[in-house]
């Protein structure tokens, strides 16, 4: 098991576990969720997306957890840390994905925070990056709340994203 953030404010973080299918489906599958990503996923891709990320646990040491309510206990999202293979360049990547009913509420940047704090003080990461689409408005405005600061614009599976990066101390 990897070591995981501390919670939050409002937020607590796990593993993504083997049977999570049922409270992630609703979420990856969701095509206003997903309009940013190049499709929603199927059952099956969502099979697929928990099995990469045990096997990211294993090889990276990173990857998204689970982001569950401090009140409730309620699977919200996942959110965490990634190697993203950017312009010949790998780069740890913060990311996080939220069911719509949690949107506008503040979660995507205190989990973000609670990730950025986890890259620099329990991974020793000089400097993290966000990838994001331009027309991704509501994640522009988390790297904001979150100071990164735009680097460039660049091709990433498919599609431009802007870099935004948060360095150590900043």
């Amino acid at each position: 098991m990897m070591p995981l953030p501390p919670p939050t404010a409002r937020l607590a973080f796990r593993e993504v576990r083997e049977d999570d299918g049922d409270v992630l489906a609703p979420i990856l599958m969701d095509p206003v969720v997903k309009q940013f990503w190049p499709h929603p996923l199927s059952r099956d891709e969502v099979t697929s997306w928990i099995e990469r990320m045990h096997k990211r646990y294993e090889s990276e040491g990173q990857t998204y957890w689970l982001v569950m309510r401090q009140d409730s206990g309620e699977v919200i999202g996942h959110a965490g840390l990634l190697d993203h293979f950017i312009d010949d360049v790998t780069e740890t990547g913060l990311g996080y994905v939220f069911a719509k009913e949690h949107w506008g509420q503040g979660f995507a940047t205190e989990a973000g925070r609670a990730a950025l704090d986890y890259a620099f003080r329990t991974m020793d990461r000089e400097r993290v990056i966000a990838a994001i689409r331009p027309e991704n408005g509501p994640s522009l405005r988390v790297a904001e709340r979150l100071a990164m600061t735009y680097e460039k614009t660049c091709p990433y599976y498919g599609f431009d994203h802007g870099v935004f990066v948060k360095l150590r101390g900043s």
